[in-house]
């Protein structure tokens, strides 16, 4: 299996993950924000798929961060808490831990790329999913310590790409 049916299989996994942890989230919002998560693998996998069959690429810039501060700011403004729950933020922390995985990867492959075009959007690639680790991490904060996390607000420190 070469790189771009790895990574087509990858896109594939991780979009099937969060769609089936999202099931598992109670809270609506937490839902939603998986929702995002899940709709920028399938947006991935179409562009790698694109790839592969040798046509021009162009990834559309994720608009995940500006939603999801969205969405944590009504959290905020409405002092929403969260239950814990125990298989969601272990289900996160293993997501955290391929998002950070794949964003190595795709890093790593893009330097054997020759193609300018296709090894800019790998690296783009790259970065989505670090927006992913670092959006997970936030949630596995607001998890862990919903009422600390609403006050301290840190998951305004994320860095616009």
């Amino acid at each position: 299996m070469g790189f771009l049916d790895q990574a087509i299989q990858l896109e594939t996994d991780g979009e099937l993950f969060y769609r089936e942890l999202a099931t598992q989230a109670q809270d609506a919002s937490v839902k939603i924000i998986i929702g995002l998560l899940a709709d920028d693998e399938v947006k991935h996998r179409i562009v790698i798929e694109n790839m592969e069959a040798g046509l021009s690429v162009h990834l559309v810039p994720t608009q995940i961060l500006e939603s999801t501060h969205d969405i944590f700011n009504k959290l905020k403004q409405h002092n929403h808490l969260v239950t814990y729950l125990g298989s969601v933020t272990q289900s996160l922390k293993m997501a955290q831990d391929i998002e950070i995985s794949s964003y190595r990867y795709y890093r790593q492959e893009a330097k054997k790329i020759i193609d300018p075009e296709y090894q800019t959007v790998l690296l783009r690639i790259a970065d989505e999913e670090e927006k992913h680790a670092s959006i997970i991490l936030d949630l596995i904060n607001y998890y862990n310590s919903p009422k600390q996390w609403l006050e301290d607000a840190e998951w305004n420190h994320h860095d616009e790409y």
